[in-house]
């Protein structure tokens, strides 16, 4: 795997970081509107201390680990680290679409 630019990283980080954004936002949504239950035992902890500190925190968490890709950018295994979030992610935000367009319609 051969190592990609920094600008295209930095895109690839801010990308991630939006995606880690909207993720907070839905899952805040759901479990407020439709009763929803975060999975994640860490995620439902931080959700009971209140919704802004469950975004904040996840939030700034994420930043904390663009900032160390970001310092080890070069390395292989971040750029695979990077790409498999990425995907991850990308998938929980189109099952997020997904499922919200179907609680909406009803």
């Amino acid at each position: 795997m051969r190592n990609i630019t920094n600008k295209t990283f930095l895109i690839l980080l801010v990308v991630l970081n939006l995606l880690n954004i909207f993720d907070a936002i839905v899952t805040s949504l759901w479990v407020e509107y439709f009763g929803a239950v975060e999975l994640n035992p860490f995620m439902n902890w931080l959700l009971s201390l209140g919704y802004p500190a469950f975004i904040t925190i996840k939030t700034l968490s994420m930043f904390l680990l663009s900032y160390l890709f970001w310092d080890r950018r070069n390395k292989q295994f971040t750029n695979l680290a990077l790409y498999l979030g990425l995907v991850i992610y990308g998938t929980i935000a189109v099952y997020e679409i997904g499922v919200s367009l179907i609680l909406l319609s009803c």
